[in-house]
């Protein structure tokens, strides 16, 4: 402080500290402190604050949702007593796996136009290929 008071009149003293700076100047008897620091944490702040807003609001859609479809299945188990039938909900079935089919015809390909660039027998080369693989 004391020599801070002992700067001329209008006099600056500036310290940086990483992305922190602080300037002080002397105006008469009083010393004017103006401190500057990055916005970056202000920043992450601001979007830790945005990214829990969204959460919430995903939270309560989903939540919206489950009530909704669950609110539907008893209407349609409702209406389907009311006319003496039985409720129908349509499942969207899961089309069978067929990549390993995909891959095995890929490895075949690649073995047969191998064979065919190196002029050999197809099967030859096919079966020296897997036993190389495996």
């Amino acid at each position: 402080m004391q020599n801070l008071r002992e700067l001329p009149e209008g006099a600056k003293f500036s310290a940086q500290n990483g992305r922190a700076s602080v300037e002080a100047q002397r105006h008469g008897d009083s010393i004017v402190l103006t401190g500057k620091a990055d916005s970056i944490a202000r920043r992450c702040i601001y979007f830790e604050n945005q990214v829990f807003r969204q959460r919430q609001s995903i939270d309560s859609l989903n939540r919206l949702i489950a009530t909704s479809q669950a609110a539907n299945h008893e209407l349609a188990e409702l209406a389907a007593a009311r006319s003496g039938t039985e409720a129908t909900v349509e499942k969207t079935r899961k089309p069978p796996a067929t990549w390993h089919w995909w891959l095995l015809s890929g490895f075949l390909a690649g073995g047969a136009a191998a064979a065919w660039l190196t002029r050999t027998n197809p099967l030859k080369a096919i079966i020296s290929l897997i036993k190389k693989l495996f």
